[in-house]
């Protein structure tokens, strides 16, 4: 028998989620409405003026692949979103890979 998700909705990509690196972590919102927020914190960038740059943007989810536009510069990033769990995915970008975790 393979292996199924059980609802669209428990796997859900809204919600808040926070990814966590060597030197801080990034916490992104990503809203019903298609758009969200995400902050940095990074204590290697502490004193610059991009530490906890506040960042709007519009999403669409499909397919497993999240693509994000930010509303400041219209910059655009695909994500394809490996799911570990309801509350865990993992965010696979041109060969890096990063864990988030629903908080």
């Amino acid at each position: 028998m393979a292996w199924t998700r059980q609802t669209e909705e428990e796997y859900s990509i809204v919600g808040t989620w926070r990814y966590n690196f060597r030197s801080g972590y990034c916490e992104m919102t990503l809203k019903k409405n298609g758009t969200g927020y995400e902050v940095e914190y990074d204590e290697e960038d502490e004193d610059s003026e991009d530490y906890g740059e506040y960042q709007t943007f519009k999403y669409t989810y499909r397919n497993d692949k999240l693509t994000i536009i930010y509303d400041d510069d219209d910059d655009s990033e695909t994500t394809r979103i490996i799911w570990v769990n309801k509350n865990k995915f993992i965010a696979d970008i041109a060969d890096e890979n990063s864990t988030w975790v629903r908080q």
